[in-house]
């Protein structure tokens, strides 16, 4: 499998077994989203969150608009995450 490069480097390692990492500021980690690049330019408040305390799953999945997308699920919630492409869905 070919390694996607998504960011720039990180200044820590990754684990071997660990195909992507990042950080997370909040305690408990929250990925937050909103609909464009100009709310979060501002620090709007954004307009979904997903709070990952506790077990949290993963699957690929797509539909009518976005044909890439990576969804997070935890016991209460669920955020749908697009990739640029399918490498990235895939890494």
């Amino acid at each position: 499998m070919a390694v996607v490069p998504l960011s720039q480097p990180l200044p820590w390692a990754c684990p071997a077994d660990v195909r992507l990492c990042g950080h997370l500021r909040a305690d408990p980690p929250r990925p937050e989203c909103s609909q464009s690049e100009k709310f979060r330019a501002c620090r709007a408040r954004p307009q979904r969150s997903l709070s990952l305390a506790g077990a949290c799953t993963t699957s690929k999945c797509a539909d009518a608009r976005q044909h890439h997308l990576i969804a997070l699920y935890t016991r209460d919630s669920s955020l749908r995450v697009a990739a640029a492409g399918e490498a990235e869905q895939q890494a």
